[in-house]
């Protein structure tokens, strides 16, 4: 939303292509790629010699233009939160694999083993990583799978991903009776619009997807008119705290 309408308000006309590269119309000035693609993918997409800006793909791009969450921030940001409420013992919930894409680690894993082993934190039995789609079932199963191997264990905090995932999470824990957030407290990530109307309402990391969409056609513009040095942006994001977690 947040690209075409910076598009429209620049007068330029998208043509919307989804997967199917094969069909990008030969006379596009340039390439706005959102969201993820495998490494494959995106040598198709640098095959057609057009300038190009990546937005919410995390991963290298070589010379292109990119668009990122800033991702190191925000994951400080939440566990930096749960130590200020008093919590030690915090769990993670995402991927620490590879994921199908074939384009890496999840960064949010990676910042949370890297942030939490700085703190002298980090403890393995306290992650439930898995390989698969970041889902609402995935949050429920992992969540299920952290109340039965750890038991009186369980982490009092855990940070999740993404937001279904979390709300899955939620269910999981309603059903074993474990309250939210006085035995644990949640936080997703991206701050989907259903966040605030889940029972607790759902803490999460605000990610400004418009943003991110205007400033990849911004890059694009600048590209096109002749910019020759590649532009990495990060973007910033925010803590939105509701009853899920203290």
């Amino acid at each position: 939303m947040g690209a075409e309408k910076y598009a429209e308000e620049h007068g330029l006309s998208i043509s919307r292509v989804y997967a199917e590269y094969e069909k990008i119309p030969g006379d596009v000035e340039g390439i706005l790629a959102i969201g993820k693609f495998s490494k494959q993918q995106i040598q198709v997409l640098q095959s057609f010699q057009k300038p190009i800006c990546f937005v919410d793909t995390y991963y290298e791009v070589g010379s292109a233009d990119q668009v990122m969450v800033d991702f190191e921030q925000a994951v400080k940001d939440v566990i930096d939160y749960f130590v200020q409420q008093g919590h030690q013992r915090i769990g993670y919930i995402g991927s620490l694999a590879e994921d199908e894409m074939n384009s890496g680690i999840d960064p949010r894993s990676l910042e949370y083993t890297r942030y939490m082993q700085k703190l002298g934190l980090y403890r393995k039995e306290d992650v439930f990583d898995f390989k698969g789609k970041y889902d609402a079932r995935a949050g429920y199963q992992q969540m299920i799978s952290a109340i039965r191997n750890r038991g009186d264990h369980l982490p009092t905090a855990f940070f999740i991903a993404n937001d279904p995932m979390a709300i899955g999470s939620l269910k999981a824990l309603h059903e074993n009776n474990i309250r939210v957030p006085e035995q644990v407290s949640l936080i997703g990530f991206n701050d989907v619009s259903v966040s605030q109307y889940t029972v607790p309402a759902l803490s999460t990391v605000k990610v400004y997807t418009e943003v991110m969409g205007e400033e990849g056609v911004a890059l694009l513009l600048e590209r096109i008119n002749s910019r020759e040095i590649p532009k990495k942006v990060r973007l910033g994001t925010k803590l939105a705290i509701r009853e899920s977690s203290k």
